[in-house]
C-alpha cells in the first residue's frame, strides 16, 4: 500500500506515543509531574532506554517537542522571499540519515517534522502550532491549529510556520482549508496565505487578495524534505487480517464490563484490519459484501475509529469506485472533510457524484460551492463532468439562497480569480470552460447584479469571444475541385445539438439512470448527436459493473454496448437498459 515506516516508536515512562493523552513537556516541572505528561512522538532512530550511556538519563527521555538548540526561524514574508528555517533532516531517497530527526504524530494519524525551535503541543488528540514552523503530512486526514485557526488537508503535505501571531501555510502538494469561527478559506495548491492567527477567516475577500504564489525553488526544498515517515500508514492502521472477526460471542453476557469492553475494542479492530486486507487486495466483492452485513457496517459507521483509518484507506481506494461508494459516505458526514473532499484532486469526481445538493444552504456549502474554481490549478484537470455537476449545485443554491446578489458577487470575483491564476499556469482551455460556465449561470440573473459585476462578466464575455477567434481554424487552402458522385441530403448525418450538449445531455441522462462516474469515466461527443461512453458504472443485480457504449442523445438509445470486454449485440433505450440492469446482467 505504502512505504513503511522508518522510524521505531519510543515509549515514555510507558505511555505509547501515540496515546491520546500525550501533552508537551514543558519546562520547569518536578519529576513527579513529568511522570504525568503524556508524550507523543516518533524519533528517527529511536534506541532502546537500556543502551542509553551514562550521560543519557532521565533528563534525556522526557524530551520537550523544542527542538533545541532554540534558533530564530525566519518569518515568511508575502512573496516568501525570505526561506524559513532548514529543516534538520537530510533525505537520501526514502533513507533517514539524519539521526537526530525528530516527527510528532498525534492520534488522528496526523505527523509533523518541526523546523528547530519549533513548539507543539497536543490538545484533545490534535497537534498545534505554538511557534516556529513545521512540515504538516499524514496518509489520511491532517489537522493542526495555530491561535484560532484550524487547518485541514487530506493525503498530503502543506507548510505552517508561526511566529507570535502572524502565521503562514504553504499548501505544498494539496490544498489546505482553513476554518475558524465556523468560517473557511482556501489555499491552492502550491499558493501561501499570511495573516493573524487570532483573526477570523473572510471566505471571500481574502481568497481574492491573500493568497500568492510561491517561488518554485522553495516548493522542492520543502517537498524534497518530506520523509516517507510523514506518509506511513504504520501506527495509524490496524495489522491487516485476512478474515472478519466472529460474528457472534455468545460468551460476552459472562464477562465484566471492563472486560466487555475490551473484547468489543479488540473486535473492531479486528473489522478495520480485514476491512485494511480486503482494500489492499482491492477486493470489490469483499468490500461490498462486508458492507452488506448490517452488524459489521453498523461497528464501522458507529466506531470512533473510523476519523482515523477510514481517510488513509479512502486514499488507497481513491482509483476504486465500488469501493469508494461504501468508505466516503461514512467520511462525508464530517463537514470539514466534506468540504476537503469536494475540493482534493483525489476525491473530488467521488465526491460530487456522490453528494445532494444542500437543500439549505449554509456557510460550509457556499464555501465548497464558491471555491471549487480556484481549486482547479493542478496540470491534471477537473473531469468536465464533474464541472457540470457543480454547476447544478450552483444553481440550486442560488434558487435557495436568500441572499443571491451577494453570493452571485463572491461567485464572479472568486472566478476571476481562478481564471487570473488559470492564465499565469498556462491552462487556456480551462479558463474558457470556466467563463462559459460562470456566463450561462449568471445570465438568469443579470438584472440582480450590481454594475461592477456587469462589468466583469463583460469582460469575461469579451474574453471568450477572442479566445474562440484564437482557436478558430484557418481558412482551407485552395485544392482542385474534383466532380463527384451527388450526395443527397438525407445521406448527410444532422443534428441541433452541439458537441457540447451532447456530453451534456449524455451526462444527465446517465446520472437520472443512476451511474456512477469515477476519474476512468469519459463522455466525449463523437458523430453528430451521439457521445462515446467509457468506464461508467451502473448497479446491477450482481454488483458494480463497468460499460462502454455509444448513446444518441436525440433518441435516448445506447449502442454497441460492452460490459468489461464483453460486446452485446443489441440496442436499447435508455429506459430498457434500466430495466435489464435491474433483472440481472448475463
Amino acid at each position: 500500500m505504502r512505504g513503511k515506516m522508518h522510524m521505531n516508536t519510543h515509549t515514555i515512562s510507558g505511555i505509547h506515543p501515540s496515546s491520546p493523552e500525550a501533552l508537551t513537556v514543558k519546562s520547569g516541572m518536578d519529576a513527579s509531574e513529568r511522570e504525568e505528561v503524556r508524550y507523543a512522538g516518533f524519533r528517527s532512530r529511536a534506541k532502546d532506554a537500556q543502551s542509553r550511556g551514562p550521560g543519557r538519563g532521565a533528563h534525556e527521555l522526557h524530551r520537550h517537542w523544542v527542538v533545541a538548540p532554540v534558533l530564530v526561524v525566519a518569518l515568511l514574508s508575502t512573496s516568501l522571499g525570505v526561506h524559513a528555517q532548514n529543516i534538520r533532516a537530510s533525505i537520501v531517497g526514502d533513507t533517514v540519515v539524519e539521526d537526530d530527526m525528530e516527527i510528532v504524530a498525534s492520534p488522528d494519524g496526523t505527523r509533523a517534522l518541526p523546523d528547530s525551535g519549533a513548539q507543539l503541543t497536543s490538545e484533545g488528540g490534535q497537534l498545534r502550532l505554538e511557534e516556529g514552523g513545521a512540515i504538516i503530512a499524514g496518509p489520511g486526514s491532517v489537522r493542526i491549529s495555530f491561535g484560532d485557526i484550524v487547518a485541514s488537508a487530506f493525503a498530503g503535505a502543506f507548510y505552517a510556520v508561526k511566529h507570535g501571531e502572524i502565521v503562514t501555510v504553504v499548501a505544498l502538494d494539496v490544498p489546505v482549508i482553513l476554518e475558524t469561527n465556523g468560517r473557511f478559506f482556501l489555499i491552492p495548491v502550491s499558493m501561501q496565505w499570511r495573516g493573524a492567527s487570532s483573526v477570523p477567516v473572510a471566505p471571500t475577500e481574502e481568497l481574492l487578495q491573500l493568497p500568492q504564489r510561491v517561488p518554485r525553488d522553495f516548493l522542492e526544498e520543502k517537498l524534497t524534505a518530506i520523509p516517507d515517515a510523514l506518509r506511513s500508514v504504520e501506527g495509524i492502521l490496524p495489522s491487516a487480517r485476512s478474515a472478519p472477526p466472529s460474528s457472534i460471542d455468545i460468551a460476552s453476557s459472562f464477562r465484566l464490563p471492563l472486560a466487555e469492553k475490551r473484547m468489543q475494542e479488540e473486535r473492531t479492530g479486528a473489522l478495520f484490519g480485514y476491512l485494511r486486507w480486503l482494500v489492499e487486495e482491492a477486493d470489490v466483492e469483499g468490500v461490498s459484501a462486508l458492507f452488506a452485513d448490517p452488524q459489521y457496517s453498523e461497528s464501522i459507521a458507529q466506531s470512533a475509529l473510523r476519523w482515523r483509518i477510514l481517510p488513509p484507506l479512502a486514499a488507497d481506494a481513491a482509483d476504486s469506485a465500488p469501493i469508494m461508494t461504501h468508505l466516503l459516505p461514512i467520511l462525508l458526514e464530517d463537514s470539514t472533510f466534506l468540504i476537503v473532499a469536494s475540493l482534493h484532486p483525489t476525491l473530488r469526481s467521488h465526491t460530487w457524484t456522490q453528494i445532494s445538493p444542500s437543500e439549505t444552504p449554509d456557510a460550509a456549502s457556499q464555501f465548497r460551492i464558491l471555491a471549487f474554481p480556484a481549486a482547479d490549478t493542478l496540470p491534471e484537470a477537473t473531469p468536465a463532468f464533474v464541472v457540470e455537476r457543480w454547476a447544478e449545485e450552483v444553481k440550486g443554491f442560488l434558487a435557495a439562497t436568500t441572499d443571491r446578489p451577494a453570493f452571485l458577487t463572491s461567485l464572479i470575483r472568486i472566478t476571476a480569480f481562478a481564471l487570473r491564476t488559470f492564465d499565469d499556469q498556462g491552462y487556456p482551455e480551462r479558463a474558457q470552460r470556466y467563463v462559459q460556465t460562470l456566463l450561462s449561470l449568471t445570465e438568469p440573473y443579470a438584472d440582480s447584479l450590481s454594475s461592477d459585476d456587469r462589468e466583469t462578466l463583460d469582460a469575461l464575455r469579451a474574453r471568450d469571444q477572442v479566445s474562440i477567434d484564437r482557436v478558430s481554424p484557418p481558412p482551407p487552402a485552395a485544392v482542385e475541385i474534383v466532380p463527384s458522385a451527388e450526395v443527397s441530403e438525407e445521406q448527410i448525418p444532422q443534428s441541433h445539438l452541439s458537441p457540447e450538449a451532447v456530453e451534456s445531455e449524455t451526462y444527465s441522462a446517465m446520472r437520472d439512470a443512476g451511474a456512477l462516474f469515477t476519474v476512468q469515466t469519459t463522455i466525449a461527443a463523437g458523430a453528430p448527436g451521439t457521445a462515446t461512453v467509457k468506464g461508467i458504472l451502473f448497479a446491477t443485480a450482481d454488483g458494480e459493473r463497468s460499460f462502454d457504449f455509444l448513446y444518441n442523445a436525440e433518441t435516448g438509445d445506447i449502442l454497441e454496448l460492452t460490459m468489461e470486454g464483453k460486446t452485446f449485440p443489441f440496442d436499447l433505450t435508455i429506459g430498457k437498459f434500466r430495466e435489464w440492469l435491474a433483472g440481472g446482467v448475463k
